[in-house]
């Protein structure tokens, strides 16, 4: 199965199978969520949009097709994306190869997690295609044959919270796609049925599909938060702006990076403790692709790294 067949999808793979034969009837199934879309939009946030990283989604399949994986990836930002929740930075935005911060069994979240906590992403979603499977039976001979393809594939997903480098949701799940067709072959019998990569994409995107409702609540319940990053004179600029959601007139509560909290007998990393509350911010304009710049409101001491949240 080719990396550009898998890339185009169900059209050109149909496209191919008039070009090569006589298809008299086909009829193609697939499971998935019901109501996904209409569930996803009904939980678009008022709030500001949260920045998060994708990452390249993981192959530990036996078919090393890397349009599988690239698919995989495709897919769950597809789903990501119809909340309009979320802000998905580029791989290109952390500012190194991201092949380069992987481990024996996946990525080295300790490094991504502060890199995204650099680029004010909340959270890390890594996506992971664990198993694909592909089965086809039929008649063993005759003209007009009717064959069967299933398409089988096991994927799990992660999120980390970049803030305190904490796994927050993790799950697997299976899906299957099939297609049942009815093909007049030559007389010579040469023309068998190849295996269609557009099943592939179509169990992805059931599989995944399933997860973007669960994996969306978990990084909803996230707060967000901001940053100062410079300060000149009597305007202070912030690393979120417009495309965040943030306007002009909004207030923003301005707090000292808290300290970290580990437990003293596991001595696990349990989270930041709330810094001193400094003062308040008020937003006037706006710069760059997503910062904003502000005036102070009330209080003083801001310092660049400053955390800001909503008031």
């Amino acid at each position: 199965m080719g990396t550009q067949v898998l890339r185009r999808g169900a059209l050109l793979f149909l496209a191919g199978m008039f070009a090569t034969s006589c298809v008299t009837s086909s009829r193609r199934t697939t499971d998935e969520p019901d109501n996904i879309t209409q569930k996803l939009r009904s939980l678009k946030s008022d709030g500001p949009r949260k920045r998060i990283i994708v990452l390249p989604a993981l192959n530990d399949s036996a078919e090393k097709d890397p349009a599988i994986a690239k698919a995989a990836r495709e897919v769950l930002v597809s789903g990501l994306r119809q909340t309009d929740n979320f802000i998905i930075l580029d791989n290109s935005d952390i500012g190194k190869d991201v092949k380069s911060m992987k481990k024996e069994n996946g990525y080295d979240m300790e490094e991504i997690a502060k890199v995204a906590s650099d680029l004010g992403a909340l959270a890390i979603v890594e996506a992971r295609v664990i198993e694909v499977k592909a089965r086809k039976t039929g008649d063993e001979v005759g003209l007009l044959r009717s064959m069967k393809a299933d398409v089988t594939v096991t994927v799990g997903a992660r999120v980390i919270a970049s803030s305190g480098k904490k796994e927050v949701y993790n799950e697997v799940r299976t899906a299957q796609s099939s297609e049942k067709n009815y093909r007049v072959l030559d007389p010579d019998g040469k023309k068998t049925f190849a295996s269609d990569p557009a099943l592939i994409h179509e169990a992805l995107v059931s599989a995944f599909g399933g997860m973007v409702l669960p994996i969306t609540k978990t990084i909803d319940k996230l707060s967000w938060t901001g940053r100062v990053a410079f300060i000149r004179g009597e305007k202070i600029y912030l690393n979120a702006g417009r495309l965040t959601g943030l306007n002009v007139g909004d207030i923003l509560k301005v707090m000292e990076a808290g300290d970290d909290i580990y437990d003293p007998e596991t001595g696990l990393f349990l989270g930041k403790a709330p810094g001193r509350v400094k003062g308040t911010l008020e937003i006037v304009s706006y710069f760059g692709k997503d910062g904003c710049i502000t005036i102070v409101h009330s209080g003083s001491g801001f310092k660049e790294n400053d955390r800001v949240e909503l008031y």
